[in-house]
């Protein structure tokens, strides 16, 4: 009597199979298309960047002269053996499987057949948006670092879904070393430690296991940050260098607050800061004897300094970061598609899915932002078994927001490279959360479909 519903329902559930292993092989291969073309015609993106890298892979990673490097992309140079082909080969495979993993968890958070399958294929549409899947063929950082974002998310699906103790373990490791594969990632290792010292005290059986997850974490801010401050200069002295020329002191009252705060040659560092070449000018202020006081000044008392401006100025915290988000959310790096990525331009594939996924149009992504959280605590309030899923993927959004003020204020240059791990974890927990919703309303109107039937 039932067999016509069940050969019915093994119908589909082999069709939705078949979805998914067609997806997973197209995906893997456009992945890593991209590389072996790239690698094989000698397109590998190696920039200035990528020769400091090199360069600096040539020794260990908690030595000086490696420190102006990341040290776990360090690491990953050197067991590539410092050949650009393999390195390309091994991030690009990295990346896939993290964004591979983040679908799965996604899939496994949801309950409607249909988002079940739109919402995997979006995550994974938003992997190949040009914006992000360039940087598989370059040596560089960022395909590192948003490999180890998304499966921080995953992660977190995981933990706040299953609730295992594995999947904590699993959480803290990613938020771990994505500290030590990108100076802002510590924004997430600070957060992390917060919630975890706010959870041990709020429940007893889980202080202990609170207060390490907390300890953890500021131990990785810590070594990474001494690991950082040991390179001759330090790391931050460059881009902080940047941003005292270049944002503050054609500020009047930034460059008397520097003024004000013992910052010597200021009218000689306001005429490099307005050279019509920054960066044939700026020389002088790392080579040029004159310039020695300012360099002294720089590295002893300059981030306290700039510090202490922030915290004394908080509208600027704010308002630098808001108008500059396009070039946050909305950044142009047509400077950086060299070779085959030449093919990620709109109009071909990537170029196509990125329209369809990354949004450029600034306003609606702001808008997605509010309307997502509002959206997000109504589920909080009204969806009692929903509070730690859509609470996890709210966190998301709220804290990539920090994360790109805090690339924005870490660096006045390349402000959209810089922030772009921060721009990629909006846009994942904004797509997430939106699925997330999507599922339970749908849910919902089920739900009452039947009850009404």
């Amino acid at each position: 009597m039932t067999r016509g519903p069940v050969s019915r329902s093994a119908r589909v559930a082999s069709a939705v199979a078949l979805v998914y292993v067609v997806l997973l092989v197209t995906y893997v291969t456009v992945v890593l298309g991209g590389p072996f073309a790239a690698h094989r015609a000698g397109d590998a993106v190696v920039g200035t960047d990528s020769i400091q890298i090199l360069d600096a892979a040539r020794h260990a990673f908690w030595t000086p002269q490696a420190g102006l490097i990341p040290p776990l992309y360090i690491l990953l140079v050197q067991v590539c053996g410092r050949r650009v082909a393999a390195i390309g080969f091994a991030q690009t495979v990295v990346y896939g499987a993290a964004w591979l993993w983040l679908a799965y968890e996604v899939r496994g958070a949801l309950r409607h057949r249909v988002v079940r399958i739109v919402a995997p294929i979006t995550v994974l549409a938003l992997s190949l948006a040009p914006e992000l899947v360039l940087w598989t063929t370059a040596v560089g950082t960022e395909a590192l670092s948003l490999a180890l974002l998304a499966a921080t998310i995953a992660a977190l699906l995981a933990l706040v879904t299953r609730r295992r103790r594995r999947d904590t373990v699993l959480f803290v490791v990613f938020i771990v070393l994505g500290t030590f594969a990108r100076d802002t990632n510590a924004v997430l290792a600070v957060v992390v430690a917060a919630v975890a010292v706010v959870i041990a005290v709020r429940y007893r059986s889980a202080r202990m296991a609170g207060l390490g997850v907390a300890a953890i974490c500021v131990a990785a801010v810590v070594g990474a940050n001494a690991l950082s401050g040991q390179a001759e200069p330090p790391r931050w002295f460059y881009p902080l260098q940047d941003t005292i020329v270049l944002r503050l002191m054609p500020d009047p009252d930034a460059r008397a607050y520097l003024i004000d705060h013992g910052m010597p040659m200021a009218s000689a560092v306001t005429q490099v800061a307005g050279g019509e070449n920054y960066f044939l000018y700026s020389r002088r202020l790392d080579e040029d004897r004159g310039f020695a006081p300012f360099r002294r000044w720089l590295r002893d008392d300059g981030p306290s300094t700039y510090a202490s401006y922030l915290a004394s100025h908080p509208v600027e915290v704010v308002r630098g970061p808001w108008n500059s988000r396009t070039y946050i959310l909305a950044p142009r790096f047509a400077g950086y598609l060299f070779g085959t990525h030449e093919h990620a331009r709109p109009g071909a594939l990537y170029g196509i899915l990125g329209a369809l996924v990354f949004w450029r149009v600034v306003p609606i992504v702001v808008l997605w932002c509010v309307l997502a959280l509002a959206g997000a605590w109504w589920c909080v309030r009204r969806r009692r078994d929903d509070r730690m899923v859509v609470a996890a993927l709210a966190a998301v959004v709220v804290t990539g927001v920090g994360h790109a003020m805090l690339a924005y204020l870490g660096d006045v240059l390349e402000v959209g490279r810089h922030s772009l791990s921060a721009n990629a974890q909006i846009r994942i927990g904004l797509w997430v959360l939106t699925a997330i919703i999507t599922d339970r309303l749908l849910g919902d109107t089920q739900a009452v479909s039947d009850a009404v039937q």
